[in-house]
């Protein structure tokens, strides 16, 4: 039997949350090595987690390199009310990270 190939990983910027866990494990399942970019461990599963605060260059920066993909779940949770405040919130959490 022959070896499959090696794949780049797939990078989920905030992919702690819920929708990252699933397309980590999604990913995982169809052989898609994982890095999870987020504040905080996500809850153990087949991906590398490193820490990013979605703000600042760190070493974090060498996740992206040579990576297949880059997903951004980065951002406010939408889960509130639609205050002008929150909506402002909203957009330039998903900006900034994106910067």
């Amino acid at each position: 039997m022959s070896t499959p190939p090696t794949r780049n990983p797939i990078v989920i910027a905030g992919g702690s949350g819920f929708v990252g866990i699933s397309l980590a494990t999604h990913l995982s399942a169809t052989g898609w090595p994982v890095v999870i970019l987020s504040r905080r461990p996500p809850v153990s599963g087949p991906w590398r987690h490193v820490a990013w605060d979605a703000r600042t260059l760190g070493d974090w920066k060498q996740s992206l390199d040579g990576a297949a993909a880059l997903v951004n779940l980065v951002g406010r949770s939408v889960d509130c009310v639609k205050t002008p405040d929150h909506q402002d919130e909203i957009l330039r959490s998903r900006v900034e990270a994106t910067r």
